[in-house]
């Protein structure tokens, strides 16, 4: 007797629960980053979701762009010229 092809409606409840159980492995090792306090990981981390976020250049803004057609507003794009002003005004001339 032939396979039956699985049923969609199971494969849409495993493919949530793998994306959960996933989910909850990340927060997991965030909330043992913190306890372990490994400061230099957490500053990494926060500055990867900072660049995937916060810049016109990262990948969350040209999703956002080309699937949705949805622009961020002008306040996350000041964001890194305002980084980028207080890094020049540090420097020495």
């Amino acid at each position: 007797m032939p396979e039956s092809p699985e049923n969609p409606e199971k494969q849409t409840v495993e493919t949530v629960q793998q994306t959960t159980e996933t989910l909850a492995k990340f927060v997991q090792w965030i909330a043992e980053l913190i306890r372990r306090r490994n400061w230099f990981t957490l500053l990494l981390l926060i500055n990867v979701v900072l660049i995937l976020f916060c810049t016109p250049e990262g990948i969350v803004p040209k999703f956002l762009d080309t699937t949705f057609s949805i622009t961020l507003p002008e306040v996350y794009s000041s964001v890194s010229l305002e980084v980028d002003s207080c890094e020049s005004a540090n420097q020495p001339s």
